[in-house]
């Protein structure tokens, strides 16, 4: 899935040393949500969001049970505002267990990797690398992987990129070049895909589209032979088992969709002609045979996806003007990040029933 723009001036404010209580409590302070972080193998839910804060506005990040019916107001490091960005210079939020988290604050030519290893009760800086600028971020179980690269001031000219892995404590890093990332890559590297051992990252060379991938947690690569769905920046791979992989691959104004039940090396189209000509949406995949798309204007239409991505059928309706993000955390329970028709403010909305229907969640 991807996060479509922020527009809205906000103001931010740093973090706090507000204790974190045993347990959580009860939805009355209402928030406005950016940004929605599932945690792996829980029912926790991570949210980024605005809240009052006296005349103004400011950021706040709450631990949430799966109902969203009550949480826990944790902290966040010091985060820069950003006029016109709601979520100031946070340009990732994501979290690997429900003790291990990471921020990348993008601030200017630099990024900053902030890491939690309690909860998100305190965060602390961590360097990738000296001078690496930390471009993309995913885990598995057990490893946190960061494609790094250095540009010029300009961001124009970008070298050595790397992929870099650590513990998900996220404190100490080994590096590996990426094939073709000792020179200027005309073009894009992908956010890198892991599960257990493999590693697999879509690059956008001169030369056009490639798929590469590693048997060793990113220590070698090889570049599969068959050619990848084509991008303008690297697909984002969403693998489900060591064969199984989903693809969302910006084509410029559109955006395609694929499913490959061979590590990679074969790809199938999802219905390419029925969601042609999209400028947006949102890409969800569920598990191995299941994915669910949201794509529209104005309101959007819920497709179902299944069958090795042989059969899409229409699951219901999002009365979205644009759908921020979706989030299905079972086969049937889905979450939205929903901007409202007419441009109204970001809110949440939940379904129980595949997307069939949707009812606002309370408080967001």
């Amino acid at each position: 899935m991807w996060l479509t723009a922020l527009v809205s001036a906000f103001a931010v404010v740093g973090a706090t040393a507000t204790a974190v209580p045993d347990g959580y409590g009860a939805n009355t302070t209402s928030m406005t949500p950016l940004l929605v972080a599932t945690v792996p193998s829980s029912s926790s839910i991570f949210l980024l969001g605005s809240v009052a804060c006296g005349e103004k506005h400011c950021l706040e990040l709450r631990r949430s049970n799966a109902a969203l019916t009550s949480y826990v107001t944790v902290t966040l490091p010091p985060v820069a505002p950003i006029k016109g960005l709601e979520t100031g210079s946070i340009g990732t939020l994501m979290f690997a267990s429900v003790n291990n988290g990471y921020i990348v604050e993008d601030v200017g030519l630099t990024t900053k990797l902030y890491v939690t290893n309690d909860g998100a009760r305190s965060w602390h800086l961590e360097i990738v690398g000296p001078g690496d600028i930390v471009n993309r971020l995913t885990s598995t179980s057990t490893t946190l992987y960061a494609v790094t690269m250095k540009c010029d001031v300009s961001h124009v000219t970008c070298t050595d990129f790397r992929l870099a892995r650590s513990s998900l404590t996220a404190q100490k890093w080994t590096s590996t070049p990426l094939p073709h990332g000792s020179s200027h890559l005309d073009g894009s590297v992908g956010v890198a895909a892991a599960l257990g051992d493999e590693v697999w990252i879509s690059e956008l060379l001169a030369k056009g589209s490639i798929l590469i991938v590693s048997h060793d947690r990113g220590r070698t690569f090889s570049t599969i032979a068959t050619p990848p769905p084509a991008s303008v920046s690297g697909c984002f791979l969403t693998p489900e088992s060591t064969t199984v992989l989903w693809a969302e691959c910006p084509t410029g104004m559109d955006v395609s969709f694929f499913y490959s039940n061979t590590s990679g090396k074969s790809w199938t189209p999802i219905s390419a002609d029925q969601f042609s000509g999209t400028g947006g949406g949102a890409f969800d995949p569920v598990s191995g045979d299941l994915a669910y798309l949201a794509i529209g204007l104005e309101s959007y239409d819920l497709y179902r996806i299944t069958d090795d991505a042989h059969h899409v059928t229409v699951a219901g309706r999002v009365n979205c003007s644009d759908v921020v993000s979706l989030t299905f955390t079972t086969r049937m329970d889905g979450l939205v990040n929903c901007l409202g028709i007419g441009g109204t403010s970001e809110h949440l909305i939940r379904t129980n029933d595949g997307g069939a229907t949707w009812t606002r969640v309370p408080g967001y």
